[in-house]
């Protein structure tokens, strides 16, 4: 259980405007000086919400007695930031405008996700590429609190390039992994290609939960077309690749060293459709890997076996050969257990429970009204503009519920909200 020292005065519905050139931890003074009091509104608003989560207790009722008050995890998520499209200086000053909020906000974040897709477009000279990705990055390590990252089509830089044009695991680790490894301690994989993975799991070890971010563009960047392009590039081709799908499953779902084994997960990556057949719009097609990857999670879930096999007899990169065992957690009172799957991609916000699995879709972040949930109405040059969600987990009674800062106030739930008030399970 999560009993923690650090105690909050008595649950209140008020919040004082967070960001200001006052606070500290403060990323860049924002140039829409007359959308202070718009801001302050949605942070106070938004921080006010959190106050009232911020807690849970074991009878349900609001109470004094410590004894039955615990603290509840609070995550953010932010996606598809494309801080160089649309308005790209009102969507780099979000990504700003996010990171000071998380920063300051009175309820505590344990950690920040970014779904990927930070920047766009995705094919040009790999140095201007790396330039604009580093932007982001160096906007990141100013968060106070892990901010972690899983790639986007956009990102990887395959589309309508050579190969030797696309991202390596070694350009990777320099503008990114590297550091969070050694700032972060994220745990990657040494791949059989000499470099380490662009895959990963962080653990929150006071809150006993493992974040696994998966590379849901692992593929085979040296097939290529007849014009020398290479064919299966992010955007057209999705694919957990063997390596990582055993790591994953025998590495990163293992929690034999741990000496309580109740620990949830949480799997973020860009896109996952567990709907879909073919994991590639380009031909010669091969399968989807997703309806295969959440059946392993069910697996997990339910402590079961799990084995897959696949060919796909045109390039032997996306065979599979996995097989995982949790039955040696069946009889155990503490189990470990999947909390949900995060993703962004497809500008929307969405909810589903594939096989029992909570799947969570959360709409974009930048400022551009093209590829927008049609639902999202965004107010141009306001706060609103932004979108980030805050994910208020209870691990007690094991409840989802999503809080929206901006965008979305009129389209989805009350205030962008999802899940309130009582939450999903997990």
């Amino acid at each position: 259980m999560l009993w923690r020292s650090k105690l909050y005065s008595a649950l209140v519905f008020f919040a004082a405007p967070m960001i200001g050139v006052s606070c500290s931890g403060i990323i860049g003074e924002t140039d829409y000086t007359h959308y202070e009091t718009v801001r302050a509104v949605e942070n106070a608003t938004v921080e006010g919400k959190l106050v009232q989560y911020s807690r849970g207790t074991l009878n349900n009722v609001l109470s004094y007695n410590q004894d039955y008050v615990y603290d509840r995890l609070n995550i953010a998520f932010m996606t598809e930031s494309l801080m160089d499209q649309g308005d790209a200086k009102a969507s780099k000053q979000n990504v700003v405008d996010a990171i000071n909020f998380v920063n300051n906000v009175r309820v505590p974040i344990a950690a920040i996700l970014e779904g990927g897709n930070v920047k766009s477009p995705s094919f040009q000279d790999k140095e201007k590429h790396i330039s604009g990705l580093t932007e982001f990055f160096d906007l990141g390590w100013h968060a106070n609190m892990p901010l972690l990252y899983t790639k986007g089509e956009h990102d990887i830089n395959t589309r309508k390039v050579t190969p030797e044009k696309a991202l390596t695991d070694k350009d990777w680790g320099e503008i990114w992994f590297d550091r969070a490894e050694e700032q972060y301690h994220i745990v990657r994989k040494m791949k059989s290609n000499g470099w380490k993975s662009g895959y990963y799991y962080y653990d929150l070890d006071e809150w006993k939960v493992r974040i696994i971010s998966a590379d849901c563009y692992d593929v085979d960047i040296s097939k290529t077309d007849e014009s020398g392009k290479v064919l299966y590039w992010g955007g057209s081709s999705y694919y957990i690749g063997n390596e990582q799908f055993e790591w994953i499953a025998k590495t990163a779902l293992n929690f034999d060293d741990k000496p309580e084994k109740d620990w949830g997960v949480i799997v973020f990556m860009n896109f996952y459709r567990v709907t879909d057949h073919d994991g590639t719009s380009v031909n010669p097609k091969f399968a989807s890997i997703y309806p295969k990857f959440n059946e392993m999670l069910k697996a997990f879930n339910t402590q079961s076996e799990y084995k897959e096999v696949y060919e796909f007899p045109a390039n032997h990169f996306y065979d599979l050969s996995v097989y995982a065992d949790w039955t040696k957690y069946a009889d155990r009172k503490d189990k470990p257990y999947v909390i949900c799957v995060l993703s962004g991609h497809i500008s929307a916000d969405l909810y589903d429970k594939p096989g029992g699995i909570n799947h969570i879709v959360t709409a974009n972040q930048y400022c551009g009204g093209d590829f927008s949930d049609n639902r999202i109405v965004r107010l141009p040059a306001t706060r609103t503009q932004n979108l980030f969600d805050i994910l208020n987990i209870d691990l007690v009674q094991r409840k989802i519920r999503v809080f929206r800062y901006g965008a979305g106030a009129n389209c989805y739930g009350e205030g962008g909200d999802r899940f309130l008030p009582d939450g999903i399970s997990f």
